[in-house]
């Protein structure tokens, strides 16, 4: 594993700071809860998920509480 491997974002790192920055729990964060007060922060998270990884639509769906691809498009357009 080179350095730029270990500095490369994640889904799970992201996940963190999203969490972190808005002060919920990352089990919220991918829970299928739908709160008002974790639907920003989940959104955010999808759209960097999307422009700072490889994951398919489908890929971060599922790790953010079994979404459908077509919730991450909404999320990332929001």
């Amino acid at each position: 594993r080179t350095q730029a491997d270990a500095n490369r974002p994640t889904v799970d790192r992201i996940a963190e700071q999203v969490s972190g920055y808005f002060k919920i729990d990352v089990d919220d964060l991918r829970s299928r809860r739908r709160w008002r007060s974790i639907l920003v922060p989940r959104q955010i998270s999808m759209y960097l998920a999307r422009k700072l990884t490889p994951m398919s639509l489908k890929q971060i769906g599922s790790f953010f509480g079994d979404c459908d691809h077509t919730t991450v498009m909404h999320a990332c357009k929001k």
